[in-house]
């Protein structure tokens, strides 16, 4: 593929609890369903989900990356929705309006998971 990023993805594997809902960038609203981030980057993150979205949907996210410190609360606005097998929905999306100080944070954990990770491989 053509892809282009800018930012690192690191992949994961964690069972979360997300708020979605159709809303905008400024408000969140809707259900709490349950889903999977499979993927995480300072700028966006794929997810698993049996919810059915669009592109262009927008919902929230909340995902504690690291035991111990406080949750990411992030805005993603749905930029693929592909079909998978079991009736779920894997979603790449964008992190909107995403603070430099939090992408910071979140970047410090991302590097802090591909560490822990490579370290228990060498072990």
């Amino acid at each position: 593929t053509s892809e282009q990023r800018a930012f690192f993805r690191q992949s994961i594997s964690v069972n979360i609890e997300a708020q979605c809902g159709r809303t905008n960038p400024a408000g969140r609203s809707g259900a709490l369903f349950p889903c999977k981030v499979l993927d995480i980057s300072a700028g966006g993150a794929r997810i698993l989900t049996r919810n059915v979205y669009r592109e262009g949907d927008f919902f929230h996210l909340e995902v504690e990356l690291l035991p111990g410190e406080e949750p990411f609360s992030f805005t993603c606005q749905v930029l693929r929705a592909t079909p998978k097998k079991g009736m779920k929905y894997e979603y790449g999306c964008k992190f909107e309006a995403l603070s430099e100080k939090e992408r910071q944070r979140l970047l410090r954990a991302i590097f802090t998971i591909q560490r822990r990770l490579l370290q228990s491989q060498r072990d």
